[in-house]
């Protein structure tokens, strides 16, 4: 069988998805209780936490105390972590958003802010007008081909 040779203009997915993640598949391990304890605490540094467990309460309706944020931070209270339906609280409440992107990447995946979404689709609407026009040249140079033979 022949070997396929790689088009230079064909994009891949490299800095899209970390493949060498994916295809490792169960074999990783994804209890990720400890680095999301850490994160959190990323996430909290140099914030009050009085003031963010009041901002995730009023996000939440939940009521939420600072010590209830220092038990999921804490990295022996294993039986302290924090509920994932409380994670978009956190985020809004620190402005921490790359806590979304580490949550990704442990499955090989990335996040796009909203405001960045607009770039990435006019990036993709570029590559297509582009493969469009590739393909419209294409088609001339054998329509071209077929009237030269055919006169």
């Amino acid at each position: 069988m022949a070997k396929r040779h790689q088009d230079e203009r064909q994009l891949t997915l490299e800095g899209w998805v970390d493949l060498s993640a994916t295809a490792e598949g169960s074999a990783r391990n994804l209890s990720l209780g400890s680095a999301l304890a850490g994160w959190i605490s990323e996430a909290l540094a140099g914030r009050d936490r009085h003031t963010v467990a009041a901002d995730m309460s009023r996000l939440t309706g939940d009521p939420i105390a600072k010590t209830t944020i220092d038990a999921w931070t804490a990295q022996a209270k294993k039986k302290w972590r924090m509920p994932l339906e409380y994670l978009p609280a956190l985020i809004e409440a620190t402005g921490a958003y790359w806590l979304l992107e580490r949550l990704a990447e442990t499955v090989g995946c990335r996040v796009l802010l909203a405001k960045d979404h607009v770039y990435y689709r006019m990036g993709r609407l570029q590559e297509q007008r582009r493969q469009l026009e590739e393909q419209e040249r294409y088609l001339s140079r054998l329509t071209a081909r077929d009237e030269e033979s055919g006169s």
